[in-house]
């Protein structure tokens, strides 16, 4: 009687280990959750999978992405199989909103916010057609020029105030936390502007933050972030939000705030160039569009929309006769800012988690039942 207790009791043991393995290690989308599709270049890499795991223990929030490195909005746009993604992922039905980030040196343009403006239009013009809102995901400036948040920043309200948009202030946020946190870094390096750890951090505490409408407290720690840091970053994120909503611009640098050459709509946010030797040049309010450049704009929105339909259709015919599943979480840069996607992953960026678990679970529920199977048989 007693060897056939401890062999149920194994059993349980070895089923409840495999279950808690097989779960997907992130936050499930369901009817009531808050769902959002991140839409970016390497600047936004793993931003929906971070997400994820910092609001597991919440729920209510899911996020998916379509990702290519290297490119910018407009190249997302004109890139019919990447549209094709993002198209099909729009057709799930799921999301209530759709993030968008552009390159820095575009959302810093000193010519004014007119380039901009006509980058996220016809997203914002295609996320209505869903019902999906669209926020704007405002980059932080080049580390070697951060004197851009400036203009960043002024561009960024007037195409979300001319669009009627969301906007989630990342690059106020790096301001903010810059010039409180001067000893901790946001970036990877002196010369590369990709975010560090901390820097991932606040990127997705921001976003958090923009569409949930409240301080991001209650998200979880991340590895590798001091708990002093995360609480001063956790109320940088809610500060910025704050900040923007109040019309108050970020923190300024002294170094210049022209963009470093070659920063344009066709060159990935990389290899920035040394400083330019001119004075700081002073933040004045940007231009807003006159109405006919508002109504050119919008227009041409709305009929690239019209003819985003065909190029979809003929790219989704294509995706069908692949052998692999595509999914749009899987999308990777082979490396950081590489102007090149990387590869397809079958079943998103969890696949080979899950994958790993399943094996790990067979693994552990074999050696039980062995060991299980050896004292039996050395009690009986």
């Amino acid at each position: 009687m007693r060897t056939s207790k401890t062999s149920l009791l194994i059993i349980l043991l070895t089923g409840l280990l495999s279950l808690a393995l097989q779960r997907p290690p992130h936050a499930m989308q369901t009817e009531t959750s808050t769902n959002v599709l991140i839409i970016g270049h390497s600047w936004t890499a793993k931003s929906a999978t971070h997400l994820n795991t910092l609001t597991t223990a919440l729920g209510g929030f899911y996020a998916d992405q379509v990702i290519h490195g290297g490119y910018s909005l407009q190249d997302q746009w004109n890139d019919p199989e990447q549209m094709a993604l993002i198209t099909a992922e729009l057709n799930k039905g799921i999301y209530d909103y759709a993030a968008i980030m552009d390159f820095a040196g575009n959302a810093g343009n000193e010519n004014g916010p007119q380039k901009p403006l006509e980058s996220a239009a016809p997203f914002v013009a295609l996320f209505d057609t869903y019902g999906v809102q669209t926020v704007l995901l405002e980059p932080w400036a080049y580390i070697t020029h951060p004197g851009m948040i400036g203009l960043i920043a002024s561009n960024t309200a007037v195409v979300a105030d001319e669009l009627g948009i969301l906007v989630a202030p990342i690059g106020d946020a790096f301001a903010i936390a810059n010039a409180q946190l001067p000893a901790l870094a946001l970036t990877k390096g002196p010369d590369d502007s990709h975010p560090s750890v901390a820097g991932a951090y606040l990127r997705d505490l921001v976003i958090y933050a923009a569409i949930m409408g409240k301080h991001p407290g209650e998200l979880a720690s991340e590895f590798g972030v001091s708990p002093e840091d995360e609480t001063a970053l956790k109320d940088i994120a809610w500060q910025a939000v704050q900040n923007w909503q109040n019309g108050t611009p970020p923190p300024q640098a002294t170094q210049p705030a022209t963009p470093p050459s070659g920063a344009t709509a066709t060159t990935a946010p990389l290899a920035d160039t040394p400083l330019p030797t001119t004075p700081p040049l002073t933040d004045t309010p940007t231009a807003s569009p006159t109405p006919t450049e508002t109504a050119t704009a919008t227009a041409t929105a709305t009929r690239t929309v019209e003819e985003l339909a065909q190029a979809t259709a003929i790219a989704q015919a294509s995706t069908a006769n692949s052998a692999n599943e595509i999914t749009p979480s899987g999308i990777t840069p082979p490396g950081e800012g590489g102007g090149s996607p990387g590869a397809v992953t079958p079943g998103g960026s969890f696949g080979p988690l899950i994958v790993a678990a399943l094996i790990l679970a067979g693994l552990i529920s074999l050696g039980v039942m062995v060991t299980a199977i050896y004292y039996l048989r050395k009690r009986g």
